[in-house]
């Protein structure tokens, strides 16, 4: 399959626990109590919905799933496995820009080079 012809709605996972980037930000204390975040690509909200369950402040847009929501500015902001499925690299890079331009503190970029099973 060529990168052109991504459904990207199709790739969002459905997930029953946190993403490994979400995850890792709460282990490392880069995501702490009191702050907000905003997943950036947030697909069917998994992480939105985790994080609500522990308290969190948690929002997200998703252009196929979320594409009604607001996006707004964050204490961190997720983009997980969003770079990946954007072919089009001036997109790609727009997507990062915007992304960054709502981080307050922190910018979660993480991308998936190939299947790794969680």
């Amino acid at each position: 399959m060529h990168l052109e012809n991504v459904a990207r709605h199709r790739t969002a996972m459905a997930r029953t626990a946190l993403s490994r980037p979400v995850e890792t930000a709460l282990a490392d204390q880069i995501l702490t109590t009191g702050m907000s975040f905003f997943d950036y690509g947030c697909g069917r909200g998994d992480d939105l919905r985790g994080l609500s369950a522990l308290g969190y402040r948690a929002s997200g847009w998703d252009p196929g799933h979320r594409p009604e929501a607001v996006r707004s500015s964050a204490d961190v902001v997720n983009l997980g496995f969003v770079v990946n499925v954007i072919e089009n690299p001036a997109e790609r890079l727009e997507t990062v820009r915007s992304a960054w331009g709502l981080a307050r503190r922190v910018l979660i970029v993480s991308g998936r080079l190939g299947w790794v099973p969680r």
